[in-house]
């Protein structure tokens, strides 16, 4: 997989305080070969940012505590960090609303599959890297997969 770093593990920022939900998406990013950071709340990931830090693609929940991941994406957009993939990660699907108006780029419900973060990772890492995309067998993949590779929300929120 290529990155826009020449090369390199593409560079991801895990931004949740539930450890099991941490070390599950921890176990699939590294599967995935990316080098991953992990902060417990939304102002550590913006302290990274301030202190010029940059990745790839960040993985935010949306209730933490000190700062909400909603909160993290405007203050991260609103410092210039426009090229960084931003994916919103929450269990609440009423979060999806709140996330997309802070600046991220999709939202995925929780849980969060590894076909789905591979599929994010492909369509990130091959449109940075201006290789044409391989294709990708959407029939495999979640329909939050498929709202991805687009790089646009799901048309409608689902209610369960």
């Amino acid at each position: 997989m290529a990155s826009k770093n020449q090369g390199s593990a593409p560079r991801a920022l895990v931004v949740e305080d539930i450890k099991v939900d941490c070390v599950i998406l921890m176990h699939m990013l590294h599967k995935l070969n990316c080098e991953a950071t992990v902060v417990e709340n939304g102002k550590e990931a913006v302290d990274l940012f301030v202190e010029g830090k940059t990745f790839d693609i960040v993985f935010l929940d949306k209730d933490m505590p000190l700062m909400s991941g909603p909160e993290a994406v405007a203050k991260i957009r609103a410092m210039g960090a426009t090229e960084v993939k931003i994916v919103g990660v929450s269990a609440d699907f009423g979060g999806q609303e709140a996330f997309m108006q802070a600046g991220a780029d999709v939202f995925v419900p929780k849980p969060v599959k590894l076909e789905t973060v591979a599929a994010m990772l492909e369509v990130m890492m091959l449109g940075a890297s201006g290789e044409a995309p391989r294709k990708v067998d959407h029939e495999s993949h979640s329909d939050e997969t498929k709202s991805f590779a687009k790089m646009k929300p799901p048309e409608k929120e689902i209610k369960m």
